[in-house]
């Protein structure tokens, strides 16, 4: 009787286009909505770290203020030499962070760009650049261009010329880190070319990496003993989900994209149950023949199942296609890494069908009574 049931209700789907062309339709919505929330949540976040997610240090060292990434709260110097001194340490690299003015040529306009500035005797500067990079940083002024800054600071290659503050500087290569949303590009270069116009500046974070077989976090408590309480000493992993819990909790990101989300789910599951309620209204008779004819309500389940599963398979797909559009033109005009990764594909697709079964199963409970009722 079960597979009967599943028979006539794929027969029914292809009987009421128009009925199944809407359902798919709400639940397209839907999908779309949450999953261009997710995209811009992943790629935020991805932004928010900039420069600390490129790197693989055991520990990184902040100034105890700095109680997030956007705020640039540097911290003495001193702290690299003592933590360096620790027998359980095998290197440490500090990081410059300064906001400077641009210019891809002489006589264009001025454009504010983040330069970073790396310990170039350390390999791969702490950031992992090519070891041809950072021999290329340690001539003075050179610089490594952002490929993924925005547009607007003409895209220089290797071997043009730019202005710093009025300093020419020779691009030397590029890497790709890409745009958050308080800036728009990243200059790597030197410590030492930061400090020729930025005289005086200290470093916004210092990564740490210890001799093989260390304890992280026992080591950690050593050293931010060590520094004080003016500096705080943390795992590349605990720094990563502190910046996550700042964004979800602290910033009204987060709440704003999971509201989003949530708001996508709810209406695909409004719209879907209100035209599963009138649909099945339409085939009273039908239900009503098929209790005559002996199914019980889950045989009843069984027949309007098939709707519902190829609805939200359909309105998944065409809200990713959708989704995957806008997260295009927003990588294109953005610069920014706006992507879907599978995990929250795969969790959608389930979620779209889960929601259209339930609602399915909603209307048919509301419309399901008597037979004789049904058939007048």
């Amino acid at each position: 009787m079960t597979a009967t049931a599943l028979k006539l209700g794929v027969v029914a789907s292809f009987r009421a286009p128009k009925q199944f062309a809407v359902i798919a339709a709400s639940l397209a919505v839907a999908c779309f909505v949450s999953l261009v929330e997710f995209a811009f949540w992943t790629g935020v976040s991805s932004a928010h770290m900039g420069v600390i997610a490129h790197v693989h240090s055991d520990l990184v060292l902040l100034n105890a203020r700095r109680s997030n990434l956007n705020r640039w709260d540097s911290f003495p110097e001193g702290h690299l030499a003592r933590i360096k001194a620790d027998p359980s340490v095998a290197s440490v690299a500090g990081v410059w962070q300064e906001g400077v003015r641009m210019q891809a040529s002489q006589a264009g306009p001025y454009r504010r760009i983040v330069a970073i500035g790396i310990d170039a005797s350390v390999p791969g500067g702490g950031i992992d650049l090519p070891p041809e990079l950072i021999a290329r940083l340690r001539t003075p002024g050179t610089v490594v261009f952002d490929r993924g800054s925005r547009d607007l600071f003409g895209a220089p290659r290797e071997g043009d010329e730019i202005w710093v503050e009025n300093m020419r500087m020779r691009v030397v290569g590029s890497v790709a880190i890409g745009p958050s949303l308080v800036n728009d590009g990243n200059l790597i270069m030197s410590s030492g070319n930061l400090q020729s116009f930025s005289r005086g500046a200290s470093p916004l974070a210092g990564l740490v990496w210890l001799h093989p077989g260390q304890r992280v976090e026992e080591v950690a408590h050593r050293l931010a003993a060590l520094v004080g309480s003016e500096a705080s000493v943390m795992s590349q992993s605990a720094l990563l989900s502190r910046e996550q819990r700042y964004l979800s909790t602290v910033a009204p990101v987060g709440l704003l994209f999971s509201a989003g989300a949530v708001a996508g789910a709810i209406v695909g599951l409004v719209l879907s149950y209100q035209v599963f309620f009138g649909l099945i209204l339409r085939q009273r008779k039908a239900v009503a023949t098929l209790k005559a004819m002996g199914m019980t309500p889950g045989h009843l389940v069984a027949w309007v199942l098939p709707r519902a599963a190829m609805a939200g398979v359909s309105g998944f797909l065409v809200g990713w296609l959708l989704a995957e559009l806008v997260c295009w033109a927003v990588r294109r005009e953005l610069s920014m890494d706006i992507s879907l990764p599978a995990a929250h594909l795969l969790g959608a697709a389930i979620a779209a069908v889960c929601i259209c079964m339930f609602a399915a199963w909603l209307a048919l409970k509301r419309v399901n009574s008597d037979p004789a009722e049904l058939l007048y």
